[in-house]
């Protein structure tokens, strides 16, 4: 009798699992079957666990507006190869929005809440993006560059960065030579910092950035060399082009960072000149390998 009891409930107990896993298997399987999955791109759906009316798009697509038949309408989505999707609670990418890098089965706070979509590539290291500049930085939305992004080439600059990024920016990428500084007004005013590296978590500059330059190797509008030596490169002079083989790289702040400029050997200064004078926190020596 006990047996028979044991056996009763395993039964019962297969037959409730078999309940649930089934439309999930079920709705996987329809989507790796399906004719229109992309392999780099998102499927979203009307019900959750990915069932129910549902529409593709590819990495780099974008909609603006879901319109009557999928506004405020979408329940669950499904993210193919390297993408992330941005949904908007507004239609032109307006509102409060949101950044996911995998499947969601139910949208549950953002359940039919969505009318305004972008996928994307998944930047994370920024394998086979393509749309980095060689010299130049891209500013993200979210911390560890995910969420809505814009890239700018070195030497360019914005005095406003307008309803869509004011006060937005919350992670920096940097390549090459280039650096920036970031302004919390509008046409580069008020309190600023500049970056050298990467910033994956902007921290006190969080949401407070309105404006910023992106320049070369350069500081404070002189160029390399106008010290009698050569500016610190982007990772504060050690092992950059710009350290010098035996001499030294003077900071701003402790610990190598902020800004900078190195002197050769023999070289000397009788004066810093206001942007560096009494502000020096830390030198770093130079010295050609034996």
């Amino acid at each position: 009798m006990k047996r028979a009891l044991r056996f009763a409930y395993l039964a019962l107990f297969l037959l409730a699992l078999i309940h649930i896993l089934s439309p999930r298997l079920e709705a996987q399987n329809r989507i790796r079957n399906r004719g229109d999955q992309p392999r780099n791109g998102a499927c979203f759906y009307l019900d959750a666990d990915y069932r129910g009316d549902s529409f593709c798009m590819n990495a780099g697509e974008s909609r603006r507006n879901l319109e009557d038949r999928y506004n405020d309408r979408i329940s669950s989505f499904q993210v193919f190869g390297r993408a992330q999707v941005i949904v908007y609670e507004h239609e032109n990418f307006g509102g409060a929005s949101r950044s996911f890098t995998g499947d969601v089965s139910n949208l549950r706070d953002w359940n039919d809440k969505i009318t305004a979509i972008q996928v994307q590539s998944d930047r994370i290291g920024f394998n086979g993006s393509g749309n980095e500049p060689q010299n130049g930085a891209c500013f993200y939305l979210d911390a560890d560059y995910r969420g809505e992004t814009f890239c700018v080439n070195s030497d360019e600059s914005q005095r406003n960065l307008g309803e869509r990024y004011n006060d937005r920016i919350s992670s920096i990428r940097i390549f090459g030579s280039a650096e920036v500084t970031v302004y919390e007004d509008e046409s580069f005013n008020g309190s600023r910092q500049t970056f050298r590296q990467d910033a994956p978590n902007l921290r006190d500059w969080n949401d407070k950035i309105t404006s910023f330059q992106v320049t070369g190797a350069q500081y404070g509008g002189r160029v390399a060399g106008q010290y009698g030596g050569r500016q610190a490169g982007q990772y504060g002079g050690r092992g950059s082009r710009y350290a010098p083989g035996n001499g030294a790289c003077f900071y701003m702040d402790a610990d190598h960072r902020g800004d900078s400029f190195c002197l050769n050997a023999g070289e000397n200064l009788r004066n810093v000149e206001d942007r560096f004078n009494d502000r020096i926190h830390r030198s770093g020596s130079m010295a050609e390998p034996g």
